[in-house]
């Protein structure tokens, strides 16, 4: 059945144009909705937590409570006139905003009236069509436009918990952290046996989300000693032995986690998407994530938010017996059973370790930490400049110069100082000056540095830029060019002005040969 289309025309000016008002759907749940846009943590406090107000009490007994999986989005509710003879329905979706849509399609019952929508990404406008299907005939049924809104992108994978895009926030130069590349969440199969977990529903949306590589950090044994993806036989696999020893506050004792980034990078420089997980999808899996947002340019409330929304997971592996408890917190506690060696999961401990690390930023201790290494395991700047740049578009400055290496100057004198930055398209082209010591001299933006004050040990010009760092020593000696002559009579000094007159009634500094004097007259 093909859709009639009645034409209205109708005469307007050019200031009452009537605009198509398109709907807007949260992909947020409700509970993630209000964690994200409530939560706001200081940098320099890790002893409390807010996540504890946002998610159940029992977090894996989640259908006790408000009736959806709180790891889980919101979806588009699409609705329609049902076909009247259709074999099957064809819905295709696609970014309206972009010239070369990638489209979901989605084969539906020939009776469906409606659909939800699932996994789209967030601040976009899509435009979607269904299509009636008979024989090798598509009819349009039905067409429409709607805006998707907020900022985490957590996916409705079938049977499997905990999975949510690293993509949203917000990263260096406050560019975001690009969408569909990074997934993370909790195993697809039960650990040491072939059953799988993922329905092949679920299979599908990971290849219909563009997964093309498998991030394991379980031991090889806890996927059955198989070698390969359950996702499908094109999707790059890899694990990574004894990640344990690579968790959170053990993260610098072993380069698990160091490999895990890597693989990571090897992978997009093939264009190729990013499933990574271990067990649940929390400590190791949260180590690789923190690792590469903070490099990305996360700030500490971001990235400990980003690894405090595990805890709206409603998993149900069984550890030691017991069901494990997958709340996390911020703070030195950590996660919430303490009968598994909590130290080993102690998010400000990470934090402390972090700080530790040469770097005058955050971002920069991480990146100096990746660049180092662990037991010879690390990550070129080449690779890391790489990574930062395709995930969030920021290049950052790796020099800085300038066209004076020392600057000797008198009081009252000003200098012009030109400093530049490589290399030349980075994205942050602007350099802050400013004075070690400002008693003794100015600098404006524009590098011009007057002197105020003698400094008898000299002082520095800082040039900084993305952390990058420059000095120059500044030595800084008064004007004498009103003193000709200086007199020492009975002990006291004499000073003279420029037309040779005898200043009986000086006080204050002055120089004679190179020292400062104080004149008691």
């Amino acid at each position: 059945m093909k859709r009639i289309i009645t034409l209205f025309f109708l005469t307007v000016t050019a200031s009452s144009a009537f605009a198509k008002e398109i709907p807007e759907y949260c992909l947020e749940n409700d509970a993630a909705h209000a964690y994200m846009t409530e939560v706001t943590y200081p940098d320099d406090d890790y002893t409390f937590t807010k996540i504890t107000d946002y998610c159940d009490p029992e977090p894996w007994r989640w259908y006790k409570y408000d009736g959806y999986r709180k790891d889980q989005p919101k979806p588009v509710p699409l609705t329609w006139e049902a076909a009247a003879d259709a074999e099957s329905l064809l819905l295709k979706v696609y970014e309206s905003d972009i010239d070369t849509p990638d489209t979901l399609s989605y084969t539906l019952s020939a009776t469906a009236a409606s659909y939800d929508l699932y996994n789209l990404i967030p601040g976009r406008t899509y435009t979607y069509k269904v299509f009636a299907v008979k024989a090798d005939e598509q009819t349009l049924l039905d067409d429409g436009e709607f805006r998707t809104t907020g900022q985490l992108r957590m996916l409705k994978i079938d049977n499997i918990f905990n999975v949510r895009d690293m993509g949203g926030w917000a990263g260096l130069g406050g560019n975001p952290i690009k969408y569909g590349q990074l997934i993370r969440g909790s195993r697809m199969n039960w650990n040491g046996t072939s059953r799988i977990m993922i329905t092949d529903e679920g299979k599908e949306e990971l290849l219909r989300q563009g997964i093309k590589a498998e991030l394991d950090m379980r031991d090889i044994k806890d996927n059955n000693y198989n070698n390969f993806s359950p996702i499908d036989a094109s999707v790059d696999y890899t694990n990574i032995e004894r990640a344990y020893e690579s968790r959170i506050a053990t993260f610098a004792n072993s380069p698990a986690s160091i490999k895990g980034v890597q693989f990571v990078i090897n992978e997009l420089k093939k264009n190729k998407p990013v499933y990574f997980h271990c067990s649940v999808g929390a400590d190791r899996t949260g180590t690789v994530a923190f690792l590469i947002g903070a490099l990305c340019g996360m700030s500490e409330s971001d990235l400990a938010k980003e690894f405090e929304l595990t805890s709206f997971s409603g998993d149900s592996i069984i550890t030691s017996g017991r069901q494990e408890d997958l709340r996390r917190r911020r703070t030195y506690e950590g996660r919430f059973d303490p009968n598994d060696n909590p130290a080993s999961y102690q998010y400000a401990t990470m934090i402390d370790k972090v700080k530790d690390f040469a770097g005058q930023t955050f971002q920069r201790k991480v990146y100096t930490h990746l660049k180092n290494g662990v037991n010879g395991t690390k990550i070129t700047e080449a690779d890391l400049d790489w990574l930062i740049e395709y995930l969030t578009g920021y290049k950052q400055v790796k020099k800085i110069t300038c066209d004076k290496t020392r600057i000797n100057m008198k009081v009252g004198e000003t200098i012009k100082v030109t400093a530049t930055f490589e290399p030349a398209d980075a994205t942050n082209g602007g350099i802050t000056y400013s004075i070690k010591d400002e008693q003794y001299a100015t600098v404006d933006q524009e590098g011009n540095v007057t002197a105020i004050a003698a400094a008898s040990k000299g002082t520095y010009l800082i040039m900084t830029c993305d952390d990058m760092t420059k000095t120059i020593k500044l030595n800084i000696a008064a004007d004498t060019s009103n003193v000709t002559d200086i007199d020492a009579q009975d002990g006291y000094a004499k000073i003279y002005n420029t037309a040779g007159q005898l200043k009986s009634d000086a006080s204050g500094l002055f120089i004679r040969d190179g020292k400062l004097y104080y004149s008691k007259e």
